[in-house]
């Protein structure tokens, strides 16, 4: 089942966990990998790089680390009352605060079809996410956008929404924002 609206949960898993996965990732043993440009993969985006790490990738597992997600895509389905689910994607993304002329990305979509997003937030931070009203594959007028909610980085809140709504990310200013990010169907 696909969200109707945005859900945003906080501590969608315990204390213990959060603090489990937020050690693991700002450790100085996770991989992490470096993105020229998180705001696309083609050129000409924004020139906003980050660090990633990729624990799936069509439908396959990517890495050692995929465990850490479970319980966050477990809860979260039995919150929308989904019973089975296949995960197409999932990855974390580390960002440090930069200065730009533009603090906010460009809207996307994760995927071109049907797809729920899980978004996780593994500490407290600033850079919104921004999701909007507008919900297709076809590009929109960015202009036009309107902003449906905005949601803060809060250690252990998860949001879960339809993945053919449009959103986007505010960059840090302040702090180091760490999230991860599920697309299932």
């Amino acid at each position: 089942m696909i969200p109707k609206d945005v859900l945003v949960i906080d501590n969608i898993i315990n204390q213990q966990e959060q603090k489990h996965i937020k050690d693991n990732l700002l450790s100085s043993n996770f991989p992490w990998y470096f993105v020229k440009d998180i705001t696309t993969g083609k050129e000409g985006g924004q020139n906003r790089p980050a660090l990633q790490h990729i624990y799936f990738q069509n439908k396959k597992e990517n890495s050692l680390y995929c465990g850490l997600t479970n319980n966050i895509i477990k809860n979260s389905c039995e919150k929308i009352k989904k019973t089975s689910y296949k995960i197409v994607k999932s990855r974390s993304f580390l960002q440090f605060p930069i200065l730009h002329n533009s603090q906010i990305d460009t809207p996307h979509i994760d995927l071109l079809s049907k797809h729920i997003v899980i978004l996780y937030y593994v500490l407290d931070s600033d850079g919104d996410t921004v999701i909007y009203n507008y919900k297709s594959k076809k590009i929109p007028a960015f202009n036009k956008l309107k902003e449906k909610i905005r949601v803060t980085p809060k250690q252990g809140r998860v949001v879960i929404f339809n993945g053919l709504a449009w959103h986007t990310a505010e960059q840090p200013s302040r702090n180091v924002r760490c999230v991860t990010n599920v697309n299932l169907v």
